[in-house]
């Protein structure tokens, strides 16, 4: 089941063959791409996984994309909750400049879940 890639293009190149042909390239620079959150059919009603690439500046983030992230930043919603509520854990990483989420027809693997803290 293939998921994605993010990644931006650097540029194009080409590359030959044994018989001399040219085929032209397109060079990308990939990952890394670390989970963001994992969404669950259970609490969110489909399977899903957000990733992120390419960090940006905290200073360039709003609070919102560094709360997402960090749980250094604990919102009002988490404070109030009733004793015994249970957060998913939240990535510990740099804000992102490219967030994507992709679907998943079924249940996550648990190797994913295990990549989030």
């Amino acid at each position: 089941m293939p998921i994605g890639l993010l990644g931006t293009k650097v540029g194009m190149t080409q590359i030959y063959n044994d018989e001399g042909k040219v085929y032209p390239v397109t060079v990308i620079k990939l990952g890394p791409c670390p989970v963001l959150q994992v969404k669950d059919m259970a609490r969110d009603g489909y399977d899903a996984v957000q990733i992120g690439f390419e960090e940006k500046p905290r200073r360039k983030a709003t609070k919102a994309e560094r709360g997402h992230i960090s749980s250094e930043m604990e919102s009002n919603r988490r404070k109030k909750a009733p004793a015994g509520t249970q957060f998913l854990p939240k990535a510990n990483c740099e804000p992102q400049k490219y967030i994507r989420e992709f679907r998943l027809e079924k249940a996550i693997p648990r190797v994913v879940v295990l990549l989030v803290p």
